[in-house]
């Protein structure tokens, strides 16, 4: 765990790291886990197949004293989730998740604008922005769902809490699988009465909780740093100033040499594409180059999705000239978690 508070603390900002260098040694132990965020190592590391991703779930049991099977549906989960597989099975669930994102992603063009309109307009009243974000993306994945299951939103069953975290509680994880139960099943039975293959609902559970996490952290710093930008957010500068994922987990399944450097096996290799967003800047400020959907083998699938989004968002926003006085003075950004997070909380004027 020491290394994960070492990360924790460079990703808050609290402890510098040396952009000169391409990485860093979280530790002293005799195996310390690797932070890499140099641009050139970093494209290295993410395509090697021999630097897998981590299992969250296994993390999440071994923090908790479980066993395996304690959480079957989150671990089903994330056994589905092509940017948590590597090998044959990453390659096997992507050809099968692309199709459905790219469906996803073209039908949005066609009824998301609108969508967006009359959500934001239903939301004029609200004095809380952020709960404005984490809602229209709770509604936008739940419209999907329902547009691709021929039912109304508000047949489907709650959407679990997100659960991508660092510090993982057993009571919450527990309401989260029976959430996903609950899911599950409903997505199962709906999908036999139109006579598709009831296994698809492993899919669709997996863009709906997956996807949205990581996608709300980002309209949020978004809405956060609206009298910089004026609402005019370009969705690429968004997800390049505040990546959906703080950062990923790997593991070296076997010794391997990648540019000079030595991953030993068993060895935990991390890399977060904000720090390497901040290393490109630091040797070619005008570069962009992007690391927001991560790299190589496991560039994110949904990131079209997420663009279209955003891009649908903001707009409408200063469209409807919709405006969170003081909005900096009341909130901040916690940046010490999988992806970032929104911490409420009064920030005292120091005057």
């Amino acid at each position: 765990m020491s290394h994960l508070l070492l990360l924790r603390k460079i990703l808050s900002g609290t402890q510098s790291i040396n952009f000169e260098q391409e990485w860093a040694l979280l530790g002293k132990d005799d195996n310390p886990a690797i932070l890499v965020y140099g641009d050139t190592l970093s494209a290295a590391v993410l395509k090697c197949p021999n630097i897998v991703p981590a299992n969250l779930v296994e993390y999440y049991y071994g923090i908790l004293g479980l066993k395996k099977g304690s959480f079957p549906n989150i671990e089903t989960l994330f056994s589905h989730a092509p940017l948590l597989l590597s090998g044959i099975d990453h390659l096997n669930a992507r050809k099968i998740f692309a199709k459905k994102y790219k469906a996803i992603e073209k039908g949005l063009i066609h009824w998301l604008p609108q969508f967006t309109m009359q959500f934001i307009q239903s939301h004029l009243a609200s004095s809380d922005p952020v709960q404005i974000a984490l809602d229209y993306v709770n509604a936008v994945f739940r419209n999907i769902a329902a547009r691709d299951l021929a039912i109304k939103e508000s047949d489907i069953p709650i959407f679990p809490e997100r659960f991508m975290t660092l510090y993982p509680d057993k009571d919450r994880l527990t309401k989260i699988e029976e959430h996903l139960a609950d899911l599950r099943l409903f997505y199962e039975n709906r999908l036999k009465e139109l006579g598709r293959d009831p296994n698809d609902a492993q899919m669709l559970m997996t863009i709906n909780v997956v996807g949205g996490e990581p996608l709300e952290a980002a309209l949020c710093y978004g809405l956060m740093n609206l009298s910089e930008y004026q609402l005019n957010w370009d969705a690429r500068t968004l997800f390049h100033n505040a990546v959906p994922v703080n950062f990923f987990g790997r593991i070296a399944n076997e010794d391997v040499c990648i540019n000079g450097i030595n991953f030993k096996k068993g060895q935990e290799v991390f890399t977060c594409p904000g720090l390497i967003h901040q290393h490109v800047s630091h040797h070619c400020p005008h570069s962009e180059t992007s690391y927001s959907f991560g790299k190589g083998l496991h560039l994110c699938l949904g990131q079209g999705i997420s663009i279209e989004i955003a891009n649908c968002f903001f707009p409408e926003l200063a469209r409807q000239k919709i405006q969170f006085d003081k909005l900096e003075n009341t909130m901040k950004f916690v940046r010490d978690n999988i992806n970032l997070r929104i911490k409420k909380e009064k920030i005292h004027d120091a005057r």
